[in-house]
């Protein structure tokens, strides 16, 4: 892949990507006495050459 940021120099970037991955995901909704929800979560993806995690915390009002 080829790049440039803004008014920069163009730079490449190349990798080797795996043909098999294992995505996993988790989370949790609660609710507070007001009924809005808060979500936490975790997402990762595996693979022979990669491990990716991510976690979160989502909320929500009504309007």
């Amino acid at each position: 892949m080829t790049a440039r940021l803004g008014d920069g120099p163009n730079f490449t970037n190349s990798t080797d990507v795996d043909n098999l991955f294992a995505d996993v995901e988790a989370g949790a909704t609660f609710f507070t006495k007001g009924e809005k929800p808060i979500q936490i979560g975790y997402q990762g993806r595996f693979s022979d050459n990669t491990c990716i995690n991510c976690a979160f915390i989502k909320g929500s009002i009504k309007f």
